[in-house]
């Protein structure tokens, strides 16, 4: 298992995917 580093919050508009993206591969997600 590796850990996804999500960065830049809601409103980048690249957490929502990077969120889907771990979610699909079940990995743990960090939020920073």
């Amino acid at each position: 298992m590796s850990l996804i580093m999500i960065t830049g919050g809601a409103r980048s508009g690249k957490s929502e995917f990077a969120e889907k993206l771990a979610l699909e591969k079940e990995e743990t997600a960090s939020f920073i």
